[in-house]
C-alpha cells in the first residue's frame, strides 16, 4: 500500500475542485429534469389531485398541457406559470 500526503491547502484545494464538479452535474441532472415533461400521472402525483381534476383545469383553460396524438403532457413551467398565476397572496396585515 502506498501512502499519499498532501499539503493542507493542496488537499482543500482538491477538495474545492471535486465539490465544484458535483455541484455542476448536479445542476446539469437538475436542469435535464426540469424540462423533462410529465405525463397525466406524473402531473397528478406532483400536484396531488385527481386526474379528473386535472382534465376539468385542463378543459377549463387553467393549466397549459402539450398532446401528441392521444398522449397529453404537461411541462415545468405551465405547472409553475398556473402555480403562480392562482396563487393567494397572504391577506393578514
Amino acid at each position: 500500500m502506498t501512502i499519499i500526503t498532501f499539503e493542507s491547502k493542496a488537499y482543500k484545494m482538491q477538495l474545492e475542485g471535486i465539490y465544484k464538479y458535483l455541484k455542476a452535474l448536479y445542476e446539469e441532472d437538475k436542469e435535464k429534469e426540469r424540462k423533462k415533461p410529465y405525463t397525466i400521472k406524473e402531473a397528478c402525483k406532483l400536484l396531488e389531485v385527481s386526474p379528473r381534476k386535472l382534465q376539468d383545469w385542463r378543459n377549463e383553460g387553467v393549466i397549459s398541457f402539450t398532446q401528441i396524438k392521444n398522449k397529453i403532457y404537461f411541462r415545468q413551467e405551465d405547472i409553475d406559470q398556473m402555480l403562480e398565476k392562482y396563487s393567494v397572496k397572504n391577506l393578514v396585515k
